[in-house]
C-alpha cells in the first residue's frame, strides 16, 4: 500500500495559523518562502511542510490548554 502525502491547501494553512508570518514561524521557515509559494500559485503546501503542519497542528489541538496562541 502506498503512502499518500497530505494535501493541505495553502490558503487553509494560512487561515488556520492566522497569517503568513505565523505559518512561517510554525513551520520554522522564512516568510519569503510563503510569499514565493503564493506567487507561484501553489495550491497545496509542499509535502515536507504539509507533514510538519499536520503534526504540529494535531499536537496543538491535543494539548490546546498548554499551547494557547500557537494555533487559533
Amino acid at each position: 500500500m502506498k503512502n499518500i502525502d497530505p494535501q493541505i491547501p495553502l490558503k487553509e494553512a494560512i487561515e488556520k495559523s492566522g497569517s503568513q508570518a505565523s505559518l512561517a514561524r510554525l513551520l520554522e521557515i522564512n516568510r519569503v518562502n510563503i510569499t514565493d509559494w503564493k506567487n507561484a500559485n501553489l495550491e497545496f503546501l509542499p509535502p515536507l511542510h504539509a507533514y510538519r503542519f499536520e503534526r504540529l497542528t494535531d499536537l496543538c489541538i491535543k494539548n490546546n490548554n498548554q499551547h494557547k496562541g500557537i494555533i487559533k
